[in-house]
C-alpha cells in the first residue's frame, strides 16, 4: 500500500514539476528532475528488494506450501542485498557520484599491468582450447 501511495506521489509532483517547467530556469528543473528521478530510485528499489521476498515468505508460510519452502529460504539472501540496491542507486543516479565512480573507475583500470592477450579468433575444435582441471579425489597411485 505505501508503495503505491508512494508512486502515485511521485507520478503527481512530476506533473506539478512539468507544470512549472516554463516558470524555472533550465538549470533549477534539471535539478528538479534528476533529484525526483533519484529519490523515487532510491524508494524504489529497496521497497522491491525487501518487500517483495518478505511478501513471498509470508505467503508460503502462512499457505503452509511445504514443496516453496526452498524458495522462501532464498529470500533472506534478497532482503540482505537491500544496502547494496541502495548504494547503487545512489551511484547510477546522482550525477556527482556517478561522475566520481567512473572516473575512479578510469584512474584504477589505468594502473591495471595486466592487459588482455590476443586469441585466435577461429577455433578448430572447443576441446583444443580447454585445460585439464586438477583431480580433486586423491587416488595415491
Amino acid at each position: 500500500m505505501a508503495g503505491v501511495i508512494g508512486f502515485g506521489l511521485a507520478w503527481r509532483t512530476g506533473q506539478v514539476l512539468n507544470r512549472y517547467r516554463y516558470i524555472m530556469s533550465a538549470r533549477t528543473y534539471q535539478l528538479h528532475k534528476s533529484s525526483l528521478i533519484t529519490l523515487t530510485t532510491q524508494v524504489s528499489g529497496p521497497t522491491l528488494v525487501l518487500g517483495i521476498p518478505v511478501f513471498v515468505v509470508y505467503v508460503i508460510v502462512a499457505s503452509q506450501m511445504t514443496q516453496l519452502h526452498d524458495l522462501a529460504a532464498t529470500a533472506p539472501f534478497f532482503i540482505s542485498a537491500h544496502s547494496a540496491v541502495t548504494t547503487s542507486c545512489l551511484i547510477m543516479t546522482t550525477a556527482n557520484y556517478k561522475n566520481l565512480f567512473t572516473k575512479n573507475y578510469d584512474n584504477v583500470r589505468k594502473k591495471m599491468k595486466c592487459k588482455r592477450t590476443p586469441t585466435a579468433s577461429v577455433m578448430s575444435s572447443p576441446v583444443a582450447v580447454m585445460r585439464p582441471m586438477a583431480s580433486v579425489v586423491n587416488t595415491f597411485f
